[in-house]
C-alpha cells in the first residue's frame, strides 16, 4: 500500500480543527501565565460565558473574568497552567472539550498553592479561527504547600 492510500484515510479537516483547538487551549494558558489580557480576550467569542465558581472563582463575561484574573493573580509571583488529557469532540463548526488542568502557583512568601480539576469547554469556529464559546471548571481541588 502506498503512502497516498494511508493519507486518503485521514480526515485532514478534522486533524486541522483539532490542531487549531489545541493551539487555542495553549494560547489561553499562555495568556493567563504571561498576564496578557488582550491575548486572553482574543481566545473567546464576544458573548462567551466563563464559570470558575467550582474553583473558588467567579462567573461572568470575558471582560468580567479577565478583570478578576488580573486582580487575583497579583498574589502570585509565578503561575503555570498545565492542560492535559484533552478530549475534544468535533461537531461541524462547533466542538466540545473536557480537559484536565494542573496549576502550581508560587506566592510571594515562597509557598505554593496548587490547584487542579477539569475544564468543560464549548468551542466555535469563527472567521478568525476557533474560539471558546463557554468555559467552566469542575471537579476541582486545592492544596497549599509551605
Amino acid at each position: 500500500m502506498g503512502h497516498g492510500q494511508y493519507l486518503a484515510r485521514v480526515d485532514l479537516a478534522a486533524l486541522t480543527d483539532r490542531f487549531e483547538i489545541d493551539d487555542l487551549i495553549t494560547r489561553y494558558a499562555t495568556a493567563v501565565d504571561s498576564r496578557d489580557w488582550e491575548l486572553f480576550r482574543s481566545c473567546f467569542v464576544d458573548d462567551a460565558t466563563i464559570d470558575y465558581t467550582t474553583a473558588g472563582g467567579v462567573a461572568g463575561t470575558v471582560t468580567d473574568i479577565a478583570d478578576w484574573l488580573e486582580q487575583t493573580l497579583t498574589a502570585f509571583t509565578l503561575s503555570v497552567h498545565y492542560v492535559s488529557n484533552r478530549e475534544v469532540t468535533l461537531e461541524g463548526d462547533a466542538a466540545r472539550g473536557w480537559l484536565a488542568y494542573y496549576n502550581p502557583n508560587t506566592l510571594a512568601d515562597g509557598s505554593v498553592l496548587m490547584s487542579g480539576g477539569h475544564y468543560r469547554d464549548e468551542y466555535v469556529r469563527t472567521a478568525g479561527g476557533w474560539r471558546f464559546a463557554k468555559r467552566a471548571t469542575e471537579g476541582n481541588w486545592l492544596k497549599h504547600l509551605p
